[in-house]
This record gives C-alpha cells, sequence and structure tokens, in this order.
C-alpha cells in the first residue's frame, strides 16, 4: 500500500518514512506543496496521504484543496498548528483526519491502520462484472453506471448469480 508523506522536515520525514515502512507500508516522500502535487498526480495507486499544513510553495490546505478536486483519497493533516479553528478548517476543507504536533508515533500508526483497514473493506465491498458493479456496503446497484433498484430478493438473487457465475444454475 502506497502513502504519499508530505513533510518539509527531512528529519521527522524521515523518522516517520522509516515507521510506516517497519509496518510494511511503502512510502513516497515529498518535502513541499508543489512536489506534492506533482507526485500524487503522477503516481498512481496512492491510498493515503499524510499532509503537513505548513509547506513551502504551497501549504497543506492548499494540496488539500488540489487533491479534492479529483480525488478522495484519505488524507491524515500532521502539524504543529494545534488550535481549533486550524483543525476545524482541515477538517472542512476534506482531511479525514488530523493530528498535531508533537504527536505520538503509535498514535500515528494507529491511526493510518484504521483508515488502510477501511479502505480494504470498502474496496473488499464492491463486485464488478462486467457492466454490473455492486457495492455491498450500501446495497446500491449499477448497470453501465446507471443506478439500478432492486427489492431485497432480487439484489439477493444477482448476489447469488455473480458469486457462482462459473456454476450452472
Amino acid at each position: 500500500m502506497k502513502i504519499l508523506l508530505v513533510e518539509d522536515d527531512k528529519r521527522l520525514r524521515k523518522l516517520i518514512h522509516d515507521i510506516l515502512k517497519k509496518e510494511g507500508y511503502q512510502v513516497i516522500e515529498a518535502g513541499d506543496g508543489s512536489e506534492a502535487l506533482k507526485i500524487f498526480f503522477e503516481e498512481r495507486e496512492i491510498e493515503l496521504v499524510i499532509l503537513d499544513i505548513m509547506l513551502p510553495l504551497f501549504n497543506g490546505i492548499e494540496v488539500l484543496s488540489q487533491i479534492r478536486k479529483y480525488s478522495e483519497v484519505p488524507v491524515i493533516m500532521l502539524t504543529a498548528l494545534g488550535g481549533e479553528q486550524d483543525e476545524i478548517k482541515g477538517l472542512n476543507t476534506g482531511a479525514n483526519d488530523y493530528i498535531s504536533k508533537p504527536f505520538s508515533y503509535e498514535v500515528l500508526v494507529a491511526r493510518v491502520n484504521a483508515i488502510m483497514r477501511k479502505k480494504i473493506k470498502e474496496n473488499e465491498s464492491i463486485i464488478n462484472e462486467g457492466d454490473i458493479q455492486v457495492n455491498q456496503l450500501t446495497y446500491e446497484v449499477k448497470v453501465a453506471e446507471e443506478t439500478v433498484d432492486l427489492n431485497r430478493k432480487e439484489y439477493q438473487l444477482l448476489i447469488y448469480l455473480i458469486m457462482n457465475k462459473k456454476s450452472v444454475l
């Protein structure tokens, strides 16, 4: 799983990188907002962004705003700005979590793991079969990107047929 770590403090960035790598994550580093946006839009399969607010070139809120225009990738704000208004601004801009410095590395790892578990569960809950997409968390069914209303029995039958697609029924 790929994590984009955006932090201008080189020592802190290296420390967080090493901790996340030890947890089994692939970490891509950026030292400023411009580099972060470049990497985010060039690199595929980034599953989480850990983003400092006070960055050179573009600050973290500007980077988050640009990311949110194109993606719903989870973002954890990591910052020395611990005020309530700063936290509210980060969350209202689209951050999924907000951690104030100084912080416990165990808390950071626990929050990263929690977001990744949720992401894995969401990915596993979506079934794609041809033009049919079924979201098992929301019970939403789409055929060729158009939502289809099914009653409970129709939905259960569709799931059964998809799960047994290689069997004669």
